[in-house]
């Protein structure tokens, strides 16, 4: 059973699922746009939630996906990402 993946409360806020599919080496991946030229992205996913598709609006606690090792990866996990007018930034 994989572990779930929620739209965390306080970090990645409500948004608009603008990809979902296969990215090259993050494997299983969705984005969500945020507003204010804000999203996030999380990669490796096992599989996502069968909610979860483009043009779907997701909020804070939504199982969006499950973990995985889809993609380039050494095994299990999560990788998160935080993007500023497209560009990954620090959170």
């Amino acid at each position: 059973m994989a572990t779930k993946v929620c739209i965390e409360r306080g970090t990645g806020k409500n948004g608009t699922v603008t990809f979902a599919g296969e990215n090259n080496d993050y494997g299983n991946f969705i984005r969500i746009d945020h507003g204010n030229s804000k999203s996030s992205g999380y990669a490796h996913l096992d599989h996502f939630a069968p909610t979860v598709r483009v043009g779907v609006t997701v909020t804070a606690g939504d199982i969006i996906a499950y973990v995985g090792t889809s993609g380039v990866t050494a095994g299990p996990g999560l990788h998160f990402e935080l993007y500023q007018n497209g560009v990954a930034a620090a959170p």
